[in-house]
């Protein structure tokens, strides 16, 4: 009797010093959040710094309002050796701006951020940002950008893809050793003629396949996506290719859409993009699990900022430019 009463008591004390109760937010901590891409493309960089939230409910969709930083201090430092900033680096300290919000479907207030200008990134460049909050102390990050690299058409139908023979146009690329991932890039540039205005400079990407569609505004289509390099020297041989085909019926949807002295073709641009590894990285933790066939419930992240959240990458661009003739595709 003795020896049940003592296992009742001790069974008793599981039970109430036992908590089930399961909460899906789980902990949460407030921290800094830092965003910045570094484009070469560009000489005006743009530093986006907030906090993270902590929505009512389990929707973080339902937060009411924007969290920017307004008091946080940023620094970009510029150096030539890998990883090494010394003494007299070139330094830049961004200031605070705003910028009017193009999608105000979930928050309606200006985007605060941090730039500086001008500021053009160099290929091959270390690159090391610092934010200072007072409150939240201090998040850092460094990042080594791309050295050059070379995109070409290894067959030279461009200018008459009604006439090749090979029926694909084959593209070859040069990396740099830096490089993580890549993306090619196939452009028609043009100018069409509009009412009032005048002649106005225009861009179309070209498919590798079209699946739908009899013009433009209705096609869907299948583009070359960031993909992870492969091979470790800088040559990465054919790595694309577009069959003439589609550029053909790009170009026949073009001239369907305008008047023929409404439109002048100007030139067709293959583009290569090299990302550095921390915005591969990101790009492929955070978009690399959307599989149609499979259920996952966590959203996995990826950050490379120390003493906070988010992304420092960056990425640069090399391309190659064909003239086209201004009539290019007439009676095809």
């Amino acid at each position: 009797m003795m020896r049940f009463f003592f296992g009742s008591i001790i069974f008793l004390f599981l039970l109430i010093g036992c908590d089930d109760t399961f909460n899906p937010k789980g902990r949460y901590d407030e921290k800094m959040a830092v965003y910045f891409i570094l484009s070469a493309k560009s000489d005006t960089q743009y530093v986006r710094v907030y906090t993270t939230y902590n929505p009512s409910g389990y929707d973080p969709l339902e937060n009411p309002a924007d969290t920017p930083l307004r008091d946080a201090i940023v620094t970009l430092r510029e150096s030539n050796s890998a990883g090494q900033f010394p003494a007299g680096t070139s330094s830049f300290q961004f200031r605070d701006t705003t910028l009017q919000r193009e999608n105000t479907s979930r928050y309606s207030s200006s985007v605060i951020v941090y730039v500086y200008y001008p500021l053009k990134i160099k290929k091959g460049r270390s690159y090391s940002l610092s934010v200072f909050s007072p409150k939240y102390g201090q998040a850092t990050s460094i990042i080594t950008m791309p050295t050059q690299g070379s995109i070409n058409a290894t067959s030279f139908d461009i200018l008459e893809p009604w006439r090749s023979n090979e029926g694909l146009l084959r593209l070859s690329i040069g990396l740099s050793p830096i490089t993580k991932g890549y993306q090619v890039k196939f452009f028609i540039d043009y100018d069409v003629f509009i009412k009032d205005v005048g002649w106005k400079g225009q861009r179309v990407e070209i498919p590798q396949i079209i699946l739908s569609g009899t013009d433009l505004t209705d096609m869907k289509a299948v583009y070359p996506k960031l993909i992870k390099r492969v091979s470790t020297g800088s040559g990465s041989g054919t790595v694309a290719s577009y069959p003439f085909s589609v550029f053909a019926k790009i170009i026949y949807f073009l001239r369907q859409t305008y008047q023929p002295d409404d439109i002048r073709f100007k030139q067709a641009v293959l583009l290569l993009i090299q990302t550095e590894s921390e915005l591969y990285n990101y790009v492929s933790v955070v978009n690399g699990f959307f599989d149609p066939k499979s259920i996952r419930l966590d959203l996995p992240e990826y950050t490379n900022i120390r003493g906070g959240v988010g992304l420092f990458g960056g990425f640069v661009e090399d391309s190659v430019k064909y003239d086209l003739p201004s009539d290019f595709g007439f009676g095809k």
